[in-house]
């Protein structure tokens, strides 16, 4: 354990990254360290000190008993959840707001853009228990309109586990399904269970085309996302998008799939 630290050690203003960072530097500890607390690698530390990625509450709290912080890095960590989003989630809806055009693979959830506020709260809840939802469900469920605004194609894939996966339970999914069978300004396709390419176990991916820059991607997974611009990475994630794209049933045959989802769903009520 290391001495507490003086209480104009952090900023009132400074992100958690940056608290992180302060603090780590302050008791001479080093990324390896911290990250052997926080069950992670020294380059995730880093990632997050630079405000690219972010960890549990429960490895933060770890943290900052280590450091003898005094609960002063938890506080740095809620403020950045709750008052102002994670830097590296606003950054990511900064780039698809921009975008000309977006794809997405959802291949366990419903895809963000098109969730509603039942089942992206319980799913927000689910996968980061004991803190407020609110933030980060108010974020996404602004992201389609804004989308619209602008006048950006939207094209969005959804696997069939998605569908059947039970977030929220029957009347959360029912309501969830009719959302999606009544969304209109966008592209819905499903794949289904049996669909012959293993190209869904890309896991959940977007790009973003834009008409002044190149495309980029972006990746997500239980530690948080993060965005690629390595061309030869996008050309591939494009060519796995366009397997997807063929092998899923087209936006008609997508909505009526959909509906005999959400009636066994209906049926469970």
């Amino acid at each position: 354990m290391y001495g507490v630290l003086g209480p104009a050690t952090l900023s009132n203003v400074s992100s958690f990254g940056e608290d992180l960072r302060s603090l780590r530097e302050a008791a001479g500890q080093s990324r390896e360290a911290i990250g052997r607390v926080a069950a992670c690698s020294s380059s995730m530390v880093a990632k997050v000190e630079n405000g690219h990625r972010s960890l549990r509450r429960s490895a933060v709290q770890a943290v900052d008993a280590h450091l003898g912080a005094s609960g002063r890095l938890l506080e740095s960590f809620d403020r950045d959840r709750h008052e102002a989003l994670p830097s590296w989630v606003k950054a990511v809806a900064s780039s698809e707001a921009k975008a000309s055009a977006v794809a997405v693979f959802a291949s366990a959830t419903v895809p963000g853009l098109l969730q509603t506020r039942a089942y992206a709260t319980a799913l927000i809840a689910a996968g980061d228990p004991g803190n407020n939802p609110e933030a980060a469900v108010e974020s996404r469920l602004g992201r389609l309109a804004v989308l619209r605004g602008n006048g950006a194609d939207v094209h969005l894939v959804v696997s069939e586990a998605a569908l059947r996966w039970r977030v929220g339970g029957p009347g959360v999914m029912k309501e969830q399904l009719e959302a999606l069978i009544l969304a209109e300004g966008v592209r819905l396709q499903v794949i289904t269970n049996d669909c012959p390419s293993a190209a869904w176990a890309v896991g959940d991916m977007s790009l973003r085309f834009f008409k002044d820059r190149p495309t980029v991607a972006y990746v997500d997974d239980a530690a948080g996302g993060r965005t690629i611009a390595d061309v030869e990475t996008v050309s591939r994630l494009q060519k796995v998008w366009a397997e997807l794209t063929a092998f899923a049933l087209s936006p008609t045959d997508a909505r009526a799939f959909i509906e005999r989802v959400r009636g066994a769903y209906e049926r469970l009520e």
